[in-house]
Formats: structure tokens, C-alpha cells, sequence
């Protein structure tokens, strides 16, 4: 019996909705005592009733729209902020993206044997295919399979710089084909795959780790000086720092590569995926505190004191039940006050 209790107990106090058990419990108690209390049957104590719980109601939601409507205009000036350093990133992304573009432009560059059966045979196979989607139709998994089982040499590094180049279908990227910084914010979705599939670390893998293996591949003698010059100015863009004096290169190309299979990438799929976040939980609790605050607080108790009901029974009926999800709302952001501060001062990575 003992051994029950204490088990009763624990589940209890270690259950999420315990708050809310009792609050509820307290609300009911509350509600029988003013049912059961024959002072109510005293329509001026009614009276006097309905108007303490419109005042203090008043109050409390005055507190609870400043609180939410501060917090509202701290997380909009957070997003700005946050905004900034994403289209930074962005264009950074952008300039990646162009040197991306020469490199597929450069037919000469690949494997002919290769571009050709990419072009053709293999011309809806993506990186992201092969790298990210778990679910696959079998006719896909047909293409993969029958594709892997080719080993065309070279594909990989192919598809890895197309899958850069992937954008919103219904624009045509001509920002692929300047120099000009034109503050775009790329898609959260297009930024996770991206980031997730590892598309930027083929630079490395394929002109680094296994350069012996390629370097008969991929010819970067065919580059003209012109983009030469235009893949050292790009890189200088996205970091002026590192690469002022660089030249042109596959270890540049590695580089950049790097940069942004570390740091760009991670960092901007981090504050895009907190910029998309919608209103928090936080904040949301408090917006159901004070709608039924104002609802069963301050509309119903001023709609009592403006009209004349001639059943007094139904009076007290209608004024117990605000009182009922009055106190729920109070005595619930009572208990849930502590985690609404652990909150508030809790530090994640948008912070930093």
C-alpha cells in the first residue's frame, strides 16, 4: 500500500502536466466554495464580485500585452539582426555559386565520356538523390543502382557542382552570370540539403584527398584567363583576407571548398532555420493566458454589470464559471512562471 503511494507520488511530481492537475484541482475547490457560498445569492455582493475580477483582470492583462508585445519586438529586431548576417553569407554563397558555374560551363573541363551519359542517360539523377533522400520510387532507386554499377569517373564531383548551382525553379539565376551582390536569401529548404548532403566538400575529396586518382580527369589547363581572373576575384569576394594573394588553382578551389563545408554552410543553415522559426512557445502560453483573461475576465463580468438578467441563479452560474478559468489562467502562469524564465535566459546558438 505504502510502496503504491510513493510510486503514485513520483508519477506525479515528475509528470509535464502536473501544473496544470493542480491548477485544475485548486480552480474546482474555488468554484465549489462560491457555488456552495449563499453570499452570492446577494446580487450587489455579485456586483462587487464581477467588478474586483474586472480590475484585477485589467491589470493583469495590461502586464501580460507589454510582456508579449516587448518580447514580439525583441525577436523581430533579433531577425533583423540575424537577416544581416544572412545575406552577407548569402552573397558569399553566390560567389561560390559563380565559380560553381564556370566549372560546369567548361565542357572541356570534365570527362567527355562522363558529361555525355550525365547529359543524357542520367540527366534527372542528383546529388541529393544519392546523398539525402532515404525514400526512393523504384524507378529512381533503378537509375541509382544502374548508375553506381557504371562507375563513370568523375560523376560524383559532377554532380556535386551541379547540385550548388540547383536553385528556385521558377527563376532563371541570372545572378550566376555577374559580379553584383544582389542580397539574395536563399530558400531554408535549399540551404539543408546543401548543408546536409555535403555538397561543397567534393572539392576536397575529389582535388585533394583523392587528387592521385584524378588528376588525369579533370583538366584545368582549359581555363581561359578570363575566368581565371574571374574565379581569383570571386574568391577574393567571399574572403578578401585569406585569398588576396591567390592565384588561381585547384588548391584555391579546395579552399573555398573548405570554407564553406566548415563555416558558411553551418552557419548559415543555423540562423536561416532560427529566422524561419515562427512565435515561441513561450510567448504562445502567454497569448492563451490572456485571451481567456480577457474573455472570462474583463468581456463576460462587463457584459454582467451592462445587462439585466432576471435569474440570479444564472447569474452565478455564468460569473463561477469565469472565475473558474480566471483562476485556471493565474494559477497556471504561476506554476509555469519558473519555465518561462528558464527559458528567457537559456543561451542557443542563435545567440552567438
Amino acid at each position: 500500500m505504502i510502496q503504491t503511494l510513493l510510486i503514485s507520488s513520483r508519477l506525479f511530481f515528475y509528470n509535464k502536466n502536473r501544473n496544470l492537475v493542480i491548477a485544475l484541482s485548486f480552480c474546482f475547490f474555488i468554484s465549489l466554495i462560491l457555488l456552495l457560498n449563499h453570499h452570492l445569492k446577494d446580487s450587489d455582493n455579485l456586483d462587487t464580485l464581477l467588478n474586483n475580477i474586472f480590475q484585477f483582470s485589467g491589470i493583469f492583462s495590461a502586464l501580460l500585452i507589454t510582456v508579449v508585445i516587448s518580447k514580439i519586438f525583441q525577436i523581430r529586431q533579433e531577425k533583423l539582426n540575424r537577416l544581416k548576417e544572412i545575406i552577407s553569407l548569402s552573397n558569399r554563397t553566390t560567389d561560390f555559386r559563380r565559380i560553381c558555374q564556370i566549372l560546369y560551363d567548361e565542357y572541356e573541363f570534365w570527362n567527355g565520356q562522363m558529361r555525355r551519359k550525365m547529359e543524357g542517360e542520367y540527366k534527372y539523377l542528383s546529388y541529393f538523390h544519392l546523398h539525402l533522400e532515404d525514400t526512393k520510387t523504384p524507378a529512381q532507386q533503378k537509375l541509382i543502382d544502374k548508375y553506381y554499377s557504371e562507375k563513370l569517373i568523375g560523376s560524383n564531383f559532377y554532380l556535386g557542382v551541379k547540385s550548388l548551382l540547383s536553385g528556385q525553379k521558377r527563376y532563371s539565376q541570372l545572378e550566376l552570370y555577374d559580379d553584383y551582390d544582389h542580397n539574395i536569401v536563399y530558400p531554408f529548404k535549399l540551404i539543408q540539403s546543401w548543408h546536409g548532403a555535403d555538397s561543397a566538400n567534393v572539392f576536397w575529396y575529389f582535388l585533394e584527398d583523392k587528387w592521385n586518382s584524378y588528376q588525369t580527369v579533370f583538366n584545368f589547363t582549359v581555363f581561359s584567363q578570363y575566368d581565371k581572373k574571374t574565379i581569383v576575384q570571386l574568391a577574393k569576394k567571399i574572403n578578401a583576407q585569406k585569398y588576396k594573394s591567390s592565384v588561381f588553382s585547384k588548391d584555391l578551389l579546395v579552399n573555398i571548398g573548405n570554407d564553406f563545408q566548415s563555416y558558411i554552410f553551418p552557419r548559415l543553415y543555423t540562423l536561416t532555420y532560427y529566422n524561419e522559426l515562427g512565435i515561441p512557445k513561450t510567448i504562445l502560453l502567454l497569448i492563451r493566458i490572456l485571451i481567456s483573461t480577457m474573455i472570462f475576465g474583463v468581456f463576460i463580468p462587463l457584459w454582467l454589470s451592462s445587462i439585466i438578467i432576471t435569474n440570479l441563479d444564472i447569474k452565478i452560474f455564468i460569473s463561477s464559471v469565469s472565475i473558474i478559468v480566471l483562476s485556471l489562467s493565474i494559477i497556471y502562469f504561476v506554476f509555469s512562471f519558473k519555465k518561462i524564465l528558464e527559458n528567457e535566459i537559456k543561451i542557443s546558438h542563435e545567440n552567438i
